[in-house]
């Protein structure tokens, strides 16, 4: 482990990967997934939580059945290859920007909280 660096030596760090890859089991979203996305790193992970609203398999990584590692080894190993690599390089950055830039994800939530209160107020009216 390197210790404490600062958030733009570990976004160099990140970008300096080729790929990445989440063995986990448990995850509800996968920030650090997102966050490999926006750096343009194909993602291998395990179909698991909401590793699949970032991940497109085939598109922008891959997403191998829960538990099976000899799927997520050969995942991986596909992307070593270097023009499938780089067209999901192209992919992840593209996949992260239209849905998951500050303008979209706002949208996101503004629709949420109209959504919200249109039931409220149609529940006021029940009562």
């Amino acid at each position: 482990m390197p210790g404490h660096v600062t958030q733009e030596v570990n976004i160099s760090n990140v970008k300096n990967c080729s790929l990445l890859i989440s063995p986990t089991i448990i995850e509800s979203f996968g920030m650090a997934i997102l966050e490999g996305l926006f750096c343009g790193l194909p993602a291998v992970s395990f179909d698991v939580g909401g590793v699949s609203d970032a991940v497109q398999h085939s598109y922008n990584g891959y997403l191998a059945p829960v538990g099976d590692v000899e799927k997520l080894t050969e995942y991986a190993s596909k992307l070593f290859d270097d023009n499938l690599r780089n067209e999901f390089k192209e992919n992840a950055l593209k996949s992260a920007i239209e849905n998951f830039n500050g303008n979209v994800v706002l949208k996101k939530y503004k629709e949420i909280f109209d959504d919200n209160l249109a039931i409220n107020r149609s529940l006021k009216e029940i009562v």
